[in-house]
């Protein structure tokens, strides 16, 4: 059987994305978890555990019982489909059959990624857009204002929340369009397919959001 592909939602330790934002992949080589922002996990065979069906209060899932130390715990894959059901489909790709021991190139090639840990973007990268992104909001507060830019037509980073969202729209436009900037961006191995959809959702609220911000400005100088 070749790759299968499912549709719909992923926990991945504390963090969350909801359907449609994860796609769960199987073929004979490979089950690999596509959660966009919050992570992107391929198991080989030997690093599955067990894949049980998950029934919490709402909802149903599968829940990945995984021994690879860069990954978080718990990995659940939030699906409208019978769990069942899809861990039977995984299991007839061949997944589990035969586990060779012997470590090929493919294997070689997903022993590299999971060394990277499951997000997708380099560690420096998130650290200075977190700091850059808050301190415009810092600019925004009250105490700041009166204190600092007293008497001054305005402030210096121009309008906090706005400059703030505008980061997030050009950085999210760069990351679709540009290859350039997305080498700069996401780790070794990672491409546009795993964010893709959260790029281009990031970019329809940013700039949905920066448009009313800006016509408010201009229409209540």
């Amino acid at each position: 059987m070749n790759e299968i592909r499912f549709k719909g939602g992923a926990k991945i330790g504390r963090a969350r994305i909801s359907l449609p934002f994860a796609t769960l992949k199987a073929s004979k080589d490979k089950l690999e978890l596509d959660a966009s922002i919050i992570g992107h996990l391929v198991f080989r065979a030997q690093d599955i555990l067990a894949l049980e069906p998950y029934y919490p209060s709402i909802g149903w899932g599968i829940k990945i019982y995984h021994r690879v130390s860069n990954y978080k715990r718990p990995v659940i894959f939030w699906t409208l489909e019978n769990p069942e059901k899809v861990i039977e489909q995984i299991k007839r790709t061949g997944l589990f059959d035969g586990v060779n021991s012997k470590s090929n190139y493919s294997d070689l090639q997903i022993l590299e990624l999971q060394k990277q840990g499951e997000f997708p973007f380099k560690e420096s990268f998130a650290i200075l857009f977190v700091f850059v992104w808050n301190m415009f909001f810092v600019f925004d507060l009250p105490f700041i204002k009166d204190r600092f830019l007293e008497g001054k037509d305005k402030i210096p980073f121009g309008d906090g929340i706005i400059t703030a969202n505008t980061l997030l729209f050009i950085t999210a436009l760069l990351s679709l369009i540009s290859p350039g900037f997305r080498r700069l961006i996401l780790k070794e191995g990672r491409s546009l397919d795993s964010i893709r959809k959260f790029i281009v959702f990031v970019i329809i609220i940013s700039g949905t959001t920066l448009l009313f911000m800006i016509f408010g400005r201009i229409l209540n100088p």
